[in-house]
């Protein structure tokens, strides 16, 4: 499996904070690389890309968590499509840990492995999403993005990447004894 943190095709997004000194068209650029971004991921966690997918999903969290503060802002224009944003960002954690969930319970039945490209994220590589995604959501509640319509879907999110690391441990002995120990320290957020 490539190295999901390295930057795709598509590039690693700036990791500035947009303020009112930064042009629209930047914000507008920057906001097209995001959607383009989202589209690769739902595409990978359609094809059973699993892996190119979490790689992906875990570039556009680190960005959107790093621009929270300017999509927190009262433009009542730009509302609905924030909604929009946040629905889609945590319909793509939810739908690729039930994707990996089902293939991991495919590969127990079977005996087999996803053949390529298919492929799913490994046993660490989930672990380490969860505890970025915990780490960047305690910076997100000063802003109030955690757990509410717009923004993360923490509790929802973390609950099922338990789920799957739990099952990949059942299943695969993926984990082990530190498996076990990391996945409780991600569930105990």
């Amino acid at each position: 499996m490539s190295d999901p943190n390295q930057g795709g095709s598509h590039g690693a997004y700036p990791q500035g904070n947009y303020n009112q000194t930064q042009g629209a068209s930047d914000w507008d650029n920057t906001y097209a690389e995001y959607q383009t971004q989202v589209k690769r991921t739902f595409e990978c966690i359609r094809d059973g890309r699993l892996g190119e997918g979490g790689g992906c999903l875990l570039r556009i969290t680190k960005w959107l968590l790093g621009n929270a503060e300017a999509l927190v802002r009262d433009d009542e224009p730009m509302h609905g499509e924030r909604l929009k944003l946040w629905e889609e960002f945590n319909t793509a954690w939810l739908s690729i840990l039930q994707k990996q969930k089902e293939m991991v319970q495919d590969m127990a039945e079977s005996g087999q492995a996803p053949r390529p490209p298919q492929s799913v994220m490994e046993y660490d590589f989930i672990e380490s999403m969860g505890k970025e995604l915990v780490a960047l959501c305690d910076s997100m509640e000063k802003h109030g993005l955690v757990d509410y319509q717009m923004g993360v879907w923490e509790e929802e999110i973390v609950a099922i990447l338990t789920k799957t690391l739990d099952l990949m441990e059942e299943h695969t002995g993926a984990g082990g004894a530190s498996g076990q120990a990391s996945a409780a320290a991600v569930r105990r957020r």
